[in-house]
């Protein structure tokens, strides 16, 4: 004996109402078994892989689910329904993690691409900007009473730099990000 369900976007689900039978308590479930006949159908106004994904979920014991972008529909039909609060807090989490996620990339991409201050040179960078070049300082100061670089002599400021090459950002700019990096993933195993 199984029960057919038509879904609005013309999907029809038939259920054996044996693995119904074996399931947790749940509206659709309870509906179905105290509401219908043998091959009696089911008309609801859902979108059929959903409703496929909570009754496998609930069946399975276990978050099935064929299209992350329709999570939070799922977790509404959930919430409707009453479903077991594992199912709904497997959702929840799922969807935690994949929002955290992405804030972790966000994070790792300004991190990564946002201005950083050199050790070297004291001046501002972006890491995807810095080349062999980019770095020009002298390796010693100016002097104004002799007015030349005591490291290379050179008479004019910032012309002809004696030492070029890449920008070095802060240890404590790299520890920080790497031990943050660090953090997150523990958080998300």
């Amino acid at each position: 004996m199984s029960v057919i369900i038509n879904c609005r976007d013309k999907k029809q689900l038939t259920i054996p109402l044996n693995e119904l039978s074996m399931m947790e308590d749940f509206f659709l479930k309870n509906m179905i078994i105290d509401c219908t006949d043998d091959n009696q159908s089911i008309e609801l106004y859902e979108d059929g892989t959903i409703v496929q994904n909570i009754i496998d979920s609930i069946r399975l014991k276990k978050l099935v689910y064929s299209n992350e972008n329709q999570l939070s529909y799922m977790l509404a039909l959930c919430e409707k329904w009453c479903v077991p609060l594992w199912l709904i807090d497997t959702i929840n989490n799922k969807q935690n993690k994949d929002l955290l996620s992405k804030i972790i990339e966000n994070y790792d991409m300004i991190l990564t691409t946002g201005i950083k201050k050199c050790v070297i040179c004291s001046k501002g960078f972006k890491p995807h900007e810095n080349t062999n070049t980019s770095c020009k300082r002298h390796k010693c100061s100016f002097d104004n009473g002799l007015n030349l670089y005591h490291c290379c002599g050179e008479t004019e400021r910032n012309k002809n730099f004696c030492s070029i090459g890449y920008h070095v950002p802060e240890k404590t700019q790299i520890s920080y990000h790497n031990l943050f990096m660090q953090n997150i993933k523990e958080l998300l195993q």
